[in-house]
């Protein structure tokens, strides 16, 4: 990964910025904020490459923190991981909710750190290749079938619907298809069991899929986020371009 990344450690308490920094100070160039509106302030003087964000804070907590920086147009893709010592699942779906890519539980490992942060900025890196132009990625994502290649996508996915079986091979042809437009997803599908395809069952993404699967709601957006929902499969949209 690229070594001159730059990370932006927000947490009021000083020993656990000095901690991160050392974790991370070898590999990455390393900046602190002591407080959410440090951290707005430092974020529109230059934009980081990812921030690592407490939650419980004097003021404006991590939340509303991650959801101003994802109403503005300079942010809103800005990777965001919360590092919190709250543990509870409510906690790490609200984290979710308010936008941010993934979520930690002080105090952290620091391999686990290093692959989540890996993970984040390789996704950043794919939606800054793939989507340069937001108007653009929306225009061919609702408009696949006005060219002939994507047509032709679309015909083969109709061809490999029919030789489907399993409840895997479903997900897994929904995740091909969407993939062919740049689209990362998850997929829940329900039949006698209940099967996720692109995250694991005791993940965020998984418990957010859960959650609107129960819900009357047919389509719910959060941010770049949208989860459209059927009787019998859940599909998370993780980069929905936006218009």
């Amino acid at each position: 990964m690229n070594q001159q990344a730059r990370i932006l450690v927000v947490d009021d308490a000083a020993d656990n910025r000095l901690l991160l920094k050392m974790l991370l100070e070898d590999d990455y160039e390393v900046v602190e904020a002591d407080s959410g509106e440090a951290c707005l302030a430092q974020v529109n003087e230059q934009v980081p490459d990812l921030i690592l964000l407490d939650i419980t804070m004097p003021g404006l907590s991590g939340y509303e923190v991650c959801v101003q920086l994802r109403t503005q147009k300079e942010t809103e893709h800005l990777p965001i991981i919360f590092i919190s010592a709250l543990v509870g699942v409510e906690q790490r779906l609200e984290g979710f909710e308010a936008g941010a890519d993934d979520y930690l539980t002080k105090p952290v490992e620091a391999e686990t750190l290093y692959k989540k942060i890996t993970s984040c900025l390789q996704r950043q890196q794919s939606v800054k290749t793939a989507q340069t132009d937001a108007s653009e990625a929306m225009r061919i994502a609702m408009e696949a079938m006005t060219t002939s290649s994507e047509l032709g996508q679309i015909v083969q996915f109709v061809k490999n619907v029919q030789l489907i079986t399993t409840p895997q091979a479903v997900g897994e042809a929904i995740q091909s298809i969407a993939k062919e437009f740049s689209l990362s997803t998850s997929v829940m599908v329900i039949s006698e069991a209940t099967h996720f395809i692109g995250c694991t069952p005791d993940s965020i993404e998984a418990k957010m899929l859960e959650q609107v699967s129960k819900s009357s709601e047919r389509m719910v957006s959060i941010g770049i986020r949208t989860i459209i929902r059927n009787e019998h499969v859940t599909l998370l949209i993780k980069n929905m371009p936006l218009a």
